[in-house]
């Protein structure tokens, strides 16, 4: 990981980010939470024994907890403070689209997978390139992991009067399950720690393109494989 509504055609984002989805923030406050509650425990268990190895113990693991929040709160300013508009200026999508391929290029490298990337006309966004650059390289980034070696990633850009369409598919079955939760930041049952993201580059993406007045979903394919489309308002300079 690196560390919305739409808009008509021609229009700007917002001049700052607007508040994230409540349920968002419900997650990250509750996962800031739970290190918070081990902490007060292991100091606890430490202030109730005498013996010099149960104290040292409860606080090597009130360190480790503390280890933990900090990422968390790291991550969670990284979601909320973050000004993505900030730099706002009307960019290249193919140029942006480029970027995002080849700063991926050594991960697919690593896996012998290659790029097929179609973007004829060169649309323009009002956006931070930087920004949607990282949003589109971790969708990209994810099809890699996903995809299995010699596969092919296919990164297209299409547009149409009022709107830029991104879609960014893969070699791998698309599942209606993961689809459901692939935004989640913390979804159910997969461990999220430092080292171990797991949802969270998917989720930032989403928040920063969603900023930027567009959205984003994983679907199928025609023949069954995932398939990101992103749609973001374009812009008639």
């Amino acid at each position: 990981m690196n560390e919305g509504v739409n808009r008509a055609s021609g229009s700007s984002p917002v001049e700052h980010p607007g508040l994230p989805p409540e349920n968002l923030a419900e997650s990250f406050f509750h996962k800031l939470s739970q290190p918070i509650g081990a902490i007060y425990a292991s100091l606890e268990l430490g202030l109730m024994s005498d013996d010099a190895k149960q104290l040292k113990a409860a606080i090597e693991a009130g360190l480790t907890q503390l280890e933990r929040l900090r990422w968390l709160f790291q991550i969670a300013r990284e979601f909320f403070a973050t000004d993505f508009c900030a730099r706002a200026r009307s960019i290249s999508l193919r140029e942006c689209i480029q970027t995002a391929v080849n700063d991926s290029r050594p991960l697919a490298e690593a896996k012998k997978i290659s790029f097929v990337v179609s973007a004829d006309e060169d649309l323009h966004l009002l956006a931070d390139p930087g920004y949607l650059c990282d949003a589109i390289e971790n969708l990209v980034n994810w099809c890699i992991r996903k995809s299995p070696h010699t596969g092919v990633i296919k990164v297209a850009a299409l547009g149409s009067a009022a709107t830029a369409q991104i879609e960014i598919s893969d070699d791998s079955s698309y599942y209606p399950e993961l689809a459901s939760n692939i935004f989640e930041p913390f979804p159910p049952g997969v461990p999220i720690r430092p080292g171990e993201s797991g949802n969270l580059d998917i989720a930032l993406s989403q928040r920063i393109i969603q900023t930027f007045g567009g959205e984003v979903e994983l679907r199928a394919t025609p023949n069954g494989k995932n398939c990101f489309r992103i749609v973001l308002p374009r812009h008639n300079s």
